[in-house]
């Protein structure tokens, strides 16, 4: 960490830093331990591209509720995020039914419209969360129909794979139509890495925070070869999903493998294909 970091954060958080350790897993960041002379141990993100002030909100926001372990900020700005560190812990009993419990009760978090007060990202890229009325028109202009374009103006997304999701577009009114609730707050980017089980329980981490339909978040936890049934069967007997959401899944999902597609290409391209034609 360069000096005049160290210095921009001992005046960020009002405390002296007395140690400082890299921390691995930072794709998009550099990630640090910091212990400080009175608050104690913090992780400490640094991005050269900005939006760790979209990150400290995201956190703040899903830690308002006090349902689930979210880390405090201490501070952020564009380029830096101040956090409580979190100890990892082992998995009580029960870990994966009370996280389905949390996550339920985080998703009684209620909004009137879908979307977000402001943008952020997803991985490294933009995340558009302009307000719109309904779910199907969020996501045609702000997530499918968003992403596909920003990936084919940077030729990261096939002609085949662009008119692919294009028709899915045309059809979403189609396939929303059993999601008759109000949008919830959701984590936005829920895979296997981005929780932890800390002293208190489940902790979410990492989050792309917009309000959208619940199954958003639960589709996404299926996407990397899925959670344990036991969190899926807590999670439903605290709050029933919307019938046939199971059949919703890869349609969710088509903005994540779009995201994974634009950001490492590869296999992703013909995984978001493949999704897109089940809902064409």
């Amino acid at each position: 960490m360069k000096n005049e970091e160290c210095e921009r954060i001992e005046r960020l958080t009002k405390d002296r830093i007395v140690s400082i350790s890299p921390l691995g897993g930072g794709d998009i960041c550099r990630v640090y331990r910091l212990n400080f002379e009175r608050r104690g141990s913090a992780v400490v993100k640094i991005s050269d591209t900005g939006g760790l002030d979209a990150e400290a909100d995201g956190l703040k926001e899903l830690r308002r509720p006090g349902v689930i372990d979210v880390p405090e900020v201490w501070a952020s700005e564009k380029d830096i995020l101040v956090m409580e560190e979190i100890p990892r812990a082992s998995e009580r009993a029960g870990f994966f039914e009370e996280f389905g419990r949390r996550l339920a009760a985080l998703h009684e978090v209620k909004s009137e419209r879908f979307g977000y007060r402001r943008d952020n990202r997803i991985g490294h890229l933009p995340q558009r969360n302009t307000s719109e009325s309904s779910a199907a028109e969020f996501f045609r202009k702000h997530r499918l129909g968003f992403l596909v374009e920003y990936g084919r103006k940077r030729r990261r997304v096939s002609g085949e794979l662009f008119a692919a999701v294009q028709k899915v577009c045309d059809r979403l009114e189609d396939w929303f139509a059993p999601i008759q609730e109000p949008p919830a707050l959701l984590h936005g980017d829920l895979w296997s890495g981005n929780f932890l089980s800390g002293p208190r329980g489940p902790v979410l981490i990492d989050p792309a925070v917009y309000y959208g339909p619940r199954e958003a978040d639960l589709a996404m936890t299926r996407l990397f070869g899925g959670f344990p049934r036991r969190f899926y069967d807590a999670y439903e007997e605290a709050a029933p999903l919307p019938e046939g959401w199971s059949e919703r899944v890869d349609l969710f999902n088509l903005y994540h493998l779009l995201t994974h597609t634009i950001m490492f290409g590869g296999g992703y391209e013909r995984q978001a294909l493949a999704a897109a034609k089940r809902y064409i």
